[in-house]
């Protein structure tokens, strides 16, 4: 299901990469620093929950924090700013935040199908990569959902039944 997720979400991203292209309004963040954020806010197996927000989606995203995330006691997050702005927001309210790219749209909300949309969703593409490239376990949400309980324990214990079957299977394979 992750696979299928992130199959997805790569699709989409060389799909729209030709929105990607000829914008000179963003500016890209110094990996190493991203990095270290990720290091302090994943849990020890480097599980880390990743949250792409702006300023036009500001109360939706406070909303997540106190009913989804604090709720629940996930610890393993990190809200991912689009702008400079959400961030300073999220850090007076002591939540963990990265500041990862600038854009000059950050302070509006897009919507599906437009130009800025599809941009925005190329830096949540290269969010994940980047962390994925890293080792750490990416579980990627948006803000517009709801948590019932801490989606994270039984994450891993779906990725190690995986990793026991996958296991299992070639093993047999080997024995052929």
């Amino acid at each position: 299901m992750m696979t299928l997720c992130f199959v997805t979400m790569v699709l989409m991203y060389v799909r729209f990469a030709q929105f990607n292209n000829g914008f000179g309004n963003f500016q890209r963040h110094e990996s190493g620093t991203f990095l270290s954020a990720l290091t302090a806010q994943a849990d020890k197996d480097r599980y880390i929950l990743l949250i792409m927000i702006d300023v036009g989606f500001l109360d939706m995203a406070i909303n997540f924090y106190e009913a989804s995330l604090r709720a629940h006691h996930v610890d393993n997050f990190l809200f991912v700013g689009i702008g400079r702005k959400i961030c300073q927001i999220f850090q007076n309210m002591s939540v963990p935040c990265f500041h990862y790219v600038n854009d000059s749209t950050s302070g509006k909300a897009s919507s599906f199908g437009e130009r800025d949309f599809f941009r925005k969703m190329n830096y949540r593409t290269d969010m994940i990569l980047e962390a994925l490239e890293a080792k750490f376990t990416v579980i990627h949400t948006d803000a517009d959902v709801a948590f019932l309980d801490n989606p994270v324990k039984d994450m891993k214990v779906i990725a190690s039944d995986l990793y026991r079957n996958n296991c299992k299977n070639l093993s047999a394979e080997n024995s052929l």
